[in-house]
């Protein structure tokens, strides 16, 4: 396995752990949706949203997580 894939997936993980949720603030997941999009530690055909998942499964098998793309509002 990439050392940067790993690295960044024990981030995520460590990232959840010290905030004991899975990822459900829209701005976690846009900071890390930005991070490893321009990052390239993921292989072109993955999909972040599919990363993230795969990273949080084993950890949190009892918890039904969910990619949950950001709302945008819009500016009044």
């Amino acid at each position: 396995m990439n050392t940067n894939y790993a690295q960044a997936c024990q981030e995520i993980l460590e990232l959840r752990l010290e905030e004991g949720s899975v990822l459900r603030d829209s701005k976690d997941m846009d900071r890390l949706t930005y991070q490893l999009t321009e990052s390239d530690i993921l292989p072109e055909d993955m999909r972040v949203g599919d990363f993230i998942h795969g990273c949080m499964e084993p950890q949190f098998k009892s918890i039904s997580y969910q990619f949950m793309p950001s709302e945008r509002k819009a500016k009044k």
